[in-house]
């Protein structure tokens, strides 16, 4: 399968459509939950900034639970659409933002971008002395899929390699550990299946399913601890090291 990456010179998502009328409306509950861990972090909510948007599922919970919409960045031209056009003030980079943030949070994005040491780097820039930086990342490269080259991933994340790395940016670790244990299993059989976005693994059918039943049972295991065994995603919120 040939690998479509984002970059300056190609700024789409490798299947924008594919996240925006099948994965996003089909995961409620999984993207819920991801909101839920990210505004459940100790931290200040004033200003927040959201580096990777997508189409914005993420930016209109945040906008319903706080009653304010997140700024936003994000590369992709068509889904740069879809975010104005549902209100949300939007860039191409930190770098067009002048102001500083409480709380900067990232979901799924960051495994898109080669040089993520860079983009560390800017997101700390935006950071208010005391400010969050919450990323939610693709856990063990040992499970990456087709689906990983289909929406064009350089990697999934090492939970040690990547405290290392925050460290080694300025970064101070307030909290690390893996989520959706059941998404892990999951992952692992897409791996051994292949994943078919028309019928299996893959489908719309498939992600509702897990969506609506299997998602609570992960949940249930991630809040009895396995969640610092492994888990599909790690999660990490983290501060400036002064």
């Amino acid at each position: 399968m040939k690998k479509i990456y984002q970059n300056e010179k190609n700024t789409k998502y490798g299947d924008s459509k594919y996240l925006h009328e099948v994965i996003e409306p089909s995961l409620l509950n999984y993207n819920n939950n991801i909101i839920k861990l990210i505004l459940g972090v100790e931290s200040q909510k004033k200003s927040i900034l959201e580096f990777g948007a997508g189409s914005g599922a993420l930016a209109k919970i945040v906008r319903d639970k706080l009653k304010k919409p997140p700024i936003c960045i994000e590369i992709d031209e068509s889904l740069i659409t879809l975010l104005q056009d549902d209100g949300f003030e939007t860039y191409k980079s930190a770098l067009d933002i002048e102001k500083k943030f409480d709380l900067i949070y990232s979901s799924n994005v960051l495994e898109h971008i080669r040089d993520d040491d860079k983009i560390l780097f800017e997101l700390r820039d935006k950071l208010k002395e005391e400010g969050s930086l919450v990323l939610y990342l693709p856990a063990f490269q040992f499970l990456f899929t087709e689906l990983d080259l289909k929406v064009g991933h350089y990697r999934r994340y090492e939970k040690n390699s990547l405290v290392n790395q925050l460290k080694r940016l300025g970064f101070k670790i307030k909290k690390i550990h893996y989520a959706d244990s059941l998404g892990f299993i999951a992952t692992f059989l897409i791996k051994i299946f292949g994943w078919n976005t028309k019928s299996g693994l893959g489908s719309k059918v498939s992600l509702v399913i897990y969506d609506k039943f299997f998602f609570h049972i992960s949940r249930f295991l991630d809040i009895i601890g396995f969640n610092y065994l492994f888990g599909k995603n790690i999660f990490v919120h983290v501060k400036k090291d002064k």
